[in-house]
């Protein structure tokens, strides 16, 4: 998903799980209740990777990766932190 907008949804702006494997590149995830969520399932192997996205001001958490999923940070990426 490269230089998409996605803000003001009442969930997650964006779950990936069922075993995806995504490419966030230079997005802007706000004013979400949460900005994207990587979430384990039975499939396993869910995982994505980050550059260069704007993931600040949503009002849960901007990013959270469930403990069995991997992501990977590259540089760029801002708002990163729960509440900022």
């Amino acid at each position: 998903m490269e230089a998409c907008q996605i803000n003001r949804n009442k969930k997650a702006g964006v779950n990936v799980q069922d075993g995806g494997q995504v490419n966030f590149v230079g997005n802007i995830i706000t004013r979400n209740k949460d900005g994207i969520n990587v979430l384990s399932t039975q499939s396993g192997g869910t995982g994505a990777v980050l550059a260069d996205n704007n993931l600040g001001g949503n009002r849960q958490d901007n990013l959270y990766v469930d403990p069995e999923c991997s992501v990977d940070l590259l540089l760029g990426n801002t708002g990163l932190g729960a509440g900022e």
